[in-house]
C-alpha cells in the first residue's frame, strides 16, 4: 500500500505520501564511563516525519520536562505539520502512514484532529494504520542512521579550557578588561571545547560574590593551579598546561637568569605531578600529571645572525601547543558570519553570542554526521531558509521576477538542496530566453526558454540533453 502511494506521489504533483514514527527513547549524555552510566540521564523524544521522494526530513524534538510521549504530543506535531503544508499551497491531498500503536497514533485524539480539521487549499487528509508485523516505513531508516551515529559518537579526548571574550564597551558591572586579549573589553566566559571547536560547557564570569575578594577563582573554574592538577590525576583525568610560578604550593627553582636557551629543570611529587621550567627566548613553566619530565624532542631555533641551532624541548610543551587552541578554534568558527549588531542593552551581546555558538555546534554535528563539508555561510543560509515563513519567500521571489532578465550575473544562481530535491513540486514553465544555469559557460553560451517554477532558474530541455532533470537529481 505504501509503495503504491509513493509511486502516485511521484507522478502527481498535488499528492503527497508521508510516513511518521516516534523513535525509541534517546538518553543524553551518551558515554560508557561507569560513573555516568549509572547516573540519571535526561530523556529526549523524537518524532520523525519523512516525505516520500524527497530528502526533506522533519524531526520534532522535545525533552521529558517539556512533554511526554503520548497522543497529545503526537497530534500537536502532526497538526503543526499540516498547517505548514497548507501554507505552502502545493498539495491538495495528503496520505499519512504510521503504526497502529493505540497510545500514540490509533486513538480518539488523532481521529478527532483528522476529522475536525478544515483547510482552504487541501481537500483530503488520510491516515493509514499499518498491520502488526508489517510496519516498516522509510522513516525507520532515518532512525537507524541516528542511532548508529549516536553509538559511534565519542567525546574527543583532547579538550581544552580557556577564556573567551564577548565584545561589549557599554556600562555593566560584569564587564572585564583584559589587555592581552584581542578583545580587550567585554564579558569573560570560561569555555570547554574540543579540537573541532565544539563547545561542551561554559561559565560566564560575573565578578566577585559579595564584598569579599574571591580566592582560587582559577581552581574553581579550572585554571593553572597546582593542587587542581593533582586532584584531577586522582580522579583519572589527565591534564597539562601553563602555570604562573608566583602561585602558592609550587617548588622553588634557581633564578631565571641562570638558564640558557634550551636549559630546563623539573620537579615531581608523590602523585607523579611534574612541573617543568624551560628556557626558550623567555621562560616557560608547565604543569602535567601524565608526562615524563625527562622526555624531550629536538627543535630548531634561528639566532639574530641567521644561524640555526638545535635545542632540546620537553615533550609536554609540544603536546600543549598541539591541543591548546580548542577555544581559539571555537572563536574562529563563531567569528565567521556572526550576528554582529550594536546595542546599548548589555544582555543583547550575550544572547547573540550563544545564538552563534548554537549554530557553530550544529554545523560541527552536521559535518561530522553527514561528511558534507558545507561552509558556515551556506549552513546559515540553509537555517534561515528553513525558518523563514514560506509566504515571505514567495513574495520575495515575485519581486525578483519583475526585474529585467537581461543583466548577466557574474556567478551562476544557487538553489539550496532542500528546495532543489523536492521533485514532485518542480515543473517547467515558459519564460524569456536566458542562459542555462547548468550548462552555459563563457566559452559556449547556451540559452533556453524553459524555467523551473520553484527554483526560478533557466534550465535546458532539448533532445540532446535535459538539464532540468539533471538539476533536480542528486
Amino acid at each position: 500500500m505504501i509503495l503504491f502511494e509513493q509511486e502516485i506521489s511521484r507522478a502527481n504533483g498535488n499528492f503527497i505520501c508521508v510516513s511518521l514514527d516516534l523513535q525509541k527513547l534517546l538518553s543524553t549524555p551518551q558515554e560508557q564511563n561507569m560513573n555516568l552510566y549509572y547516573s540519571r540521564k535526561y530523556s529526549m523524544f523524537n518524532l520523525t516525519i519523512s516525505k516520500s521522494g524527497s530528502q526533506n526530513i522533519l524531526a520534532y524534538l522535545w525533552g521529558e520536562t517539556t512533554g511526554a510521549r503520548g497522543c497529545n504530543e503526537i497530534v500537536t506535531c502532526l497538526y503543526k505539520y499540516l498547517l505548514d503544508l497548507e501554507e505552502k499551497r502545493i498539495y491538495k491531498s495528503v496520505s499519512f502512514f504510521c503504526d497502529s500503536c493505540s497510545g500514540q497514533n490509533k486513538n480518539r485524539a488523532m481521529l478527532t484532529m483528522i476529522h475536525c480539521i478544515h483547510f482552504e487549499f487541501m481537500e483530503e487528509v488520510k491516515i493509514n494504520f499499518l498491520l502488526l508485523g508489517h510496519t516498516y516505513m522509510p522513516v525507520d531508516s532515518i532512525h537507524a542512521t541516528i542511532e548508529r551515529f549516536v553509538k559511534n559518537k565519542t567525546i574527543w579526548a583532547s579538550i581544552a579550557i580557556d577564556e573567551s571574550m564577548i565584545k561589549f564597551k557599554g556600562r555593566n558591572s560584569s564587564k572585564q578588561y583584559m589587555p592581552k586579549k584581542p578583545i580587550k573589553r567585554g564579558y569573560k566566559v570560561w569555555a570547554l571545547a574540543d579540537k573541532h571547536g565544539y563547545l561542551w560547557n561554559f561559565d560566564v564570569y560575573t565578578g566577585k560574590s559579595g564584598d569579599t575578594t574571591e580566592k582560587n577563582l582559577g581552581a574553581r573554574v579550572v585554571k593553572n593551579f597546582y593542587p587542581l592538577i593533582t586532584y584531577l590525576k586522582l580522579n583519572g583525568i589527565y591534564a597539562c598546561g601553563t602555570v604562573n610560578m608566583t602561585r602558592k604550593h609550587l617548588p622553588k627553582f634557581k633564578d631565571d637568569k641562570l638558564f640558557k636557551q634550551g636549559d630546563y629543570d623539573w620537579r615531581i611529587n608523590q602523585f607523579s605531578t611534574s612541573i617543568i621550567k624551560w628556557k626558550d627566548k623567555r621562560m616557560v613553566s608547565l604543569l602535567s600529571n601524565f608526562h615524563d619530565p625527562m622526555d624531550t624532542e629536538n627543535v630548531q631555533r634561528r639566532a639574530k645572525d641567521g644561524t640555526v641551532s638545535t635545542i632540546p624541548c620537553p615533550k609536554v610543551l609540544k603536546d600543549y601547543n598541539q591541543n591548546m587552541n580548542c577555544v581559539d578554534k571555537l572563536d574562529q568558527n563563531k567569528k565567521s558570519c556572526q550576528i554582529d549588531r550594536k546595542s546599548h542593552k548589555w544582555w543583547h551581546r550575550i544572547f547573540f553570542h550563544f545564538l552563534d555558538i548554537a549554530v557553530v555546534n550544529s554545523h560541527i554535528v552536521y559535518t561530522q554526521a553527514t561528511g558534507n563539508k558545507m561552509t558556515m555561510k551556506n549552513f546559515r543560509r540553509e537555517i534561515s531558509g528553513q525558518l523563514l515563513n514560506t509566504t515571505i519567500i514567495n513574495k520575495r521571489k515575485l519581486k525578483n521576477t519583475t526585474k529585467s532578465p537581461t543583466e548577466i550575473k557574474q556567478f551562476k544562481p544557487s538553489v539550496p538542496d532542500y528546495i532543489r530535491l523536492e521533485k514532485s513540486s518542480h515543473q517547467p514553465k515558459l519564460s524569456t530566453r536566458r542562459r542555462c544555469a547548468r550548462c552555459s559557460t563563457k566559452q559556449k553560451e547556451v540559452r533556453t526558454e524553459w524555467t523551473c517554477s520553484i527554483c526560478n532558474i533557466p534550465l535546458c530541455i532539448t533532445k540532446s540533453r535535459n538539464c532540468f532533470s539533471d538539476h533536480h537529481n542528486v
